[in-house]
């Protein structure tokens, strides 16, 4: 299986996360911090997941969360931020998939996440199934982002592991300025497309500018 790292511009897409646990709330969580809208769809949801969507959190028991909920057949809905984060509390329906670009399944139930998997795949809708690299479509990998620039650390499934020490490493040989000099080539080229017609020279500036600013860069956080 070969995989390619697609930058995707998360905020025009719309996902869906079929899971309420711990694993569900740590992908939600990594897609939140790129502007992801999503919707959440699960019978119990944890608190973890409320919170990282800026949900209201739930309160009281089981059986006092039960005993609030709307009759069996219906389902309920609450949403803080409008275009980010949705959150249904139910069973899995196909229906869910109306609409989404991308699925992932984290039920943590191999039933519910062949079905999800299934049925996305009928659909041509890139599905990653929590814990089935083989059914996966796309996978996460490990992520340094540090402003602007976004570095993705992945070694396919093998060894998840390794994936994060070079995460860390990438972290410790980054400069601790680094987010101020994209700040500034990204200023530089609106101002460049704007004075500088010819396409040549413009270029060669904005390569000039790069290779002074990362000349002077200070290493380290």
């Amino acid at each position: 299986m070969g995989y390619f790292p697609f930058f995707m511009d998360m905020e025009r897409l719309q996902g869906l996360i079929i899971g309420g646990g711990n694993i569900a709330a740590e992908k939600l969580e990594k897609l939140l911090l790129a502007g992801a809208s999503l919707k959440v769809v699960a019978p119990e949801i944890k608190q973890e997941i409320l919170v990282a969507a800026g949900v209201a959190e739930i309160k009281g028991t089981a059986e006092q969360q039960n005993a609030d909920r709307e009759p069996e057949g219906s389902e309920c809905t609450e949403q803080e931020k409008p275009g980010r984060v949705e959150v249904i509390r139910r069973e899995y329906r196909t229906e869910d998939l109306d609409e989404v670009d991308y699925v992932i399944a984290a039920t943590g139930i191999r039933e519910i996440n062949d079905k999800v998997c299934r049925e996305a795949k009928q659909r041509r809708i890139p599905v990653n199934v929590v814990d089935d690299p083989e059914n996966c479509d796309f996978i996460f990998p490990s992520v340094v982002r540090r402003g602007r620039m976004v570095v993705g650390v992945s070694t396919g499934g093998a060894g998840p592991r390794v994936a994060v020490r070079l995460r860390k490493q990438i972290e410790e040989m980054l400069p601790g300025d680094i987010e101020e000099i994209l700040d500034i080539l990204a200023r530089e080229r609106i101002r460049a497309k704007k004075e500088i017609p010819d396409p040549v020279q413009r270029r060669k500036y904005l390569m000039d500018l790069a290779d002074g600013l990362l000349a002077g860069l200070k290493h380290g956080k």
